[in-house]
């Protein structure tokens, strides 16, 4: 982010004179921590093309598709559930190891799942409550809630 939006300023920063009383600003990485969000906004309103700085988590998701053990991504639906997998398989391929788990998925194929991950060859599994139930699924790393459960039971 700190490198794009450094060549992003000093690109800007011919055109606008006046952005050069902010260098200390981009050239400081503790300062650009300080003001990133002031920085973004600034090259955002002069038109420039800046990176975002909210959290992607099919990015976070997919950093999880080479780990050796399972990580359990509860969502509060399935059918964020579904889009979930969906954006990784499409950003990391269709035969990245993740799935959803849930009601509407056929019962051999839920346990053909629960199968893989016990084997090591699934490694993210995205389910809205199902697992929750207490399927083993085999040695899981961490689990993830993307979305606040309804309550602390469930978050437990």
């Amino acid at each position: 982010m700190w490198s794009r939006v450094k060549k992003l300023w000093r690109d800007f920063s011919s055109k606008y004179r006046e952005l050069a009383q902010y260098s200390r600003i981009i050239e400081d990485f503790d300062e650009f921590k300080k003001n990133a969000f002031y920085v973004i906004s600034l090259l955002e309103s002069l038109g420039a093309d800046v990176p975002s700085l909210s959290l992607d988590s099919v990015e976070i998701i997919g950093s999880y598709l080479l780990d050796e053990y399972v990580t359990v991504v509860f969502t509060r639906s399935t059918n964020t559930a579904e889009e979930l997998v969906r954006a990784v398989k499409t950003r990391y391929g269709e035969d990245a190891p993740i799935a959803s788990h849930h009601h509407l998925i056929p019962k051999r194929i839920r346990e053909s799942i629960e199968e893989s991950a016990r084997a090591g060859k699934l490694k993210v599994i995205v389910p809205p409550r199902t697992l929750s139930q207490g399927i083993d699924i085999g040695l899981v790393a961490r689990v993830v809630h993307l979305g606040l459960p309804d309550n602390v039971r469930e978050f437990y």
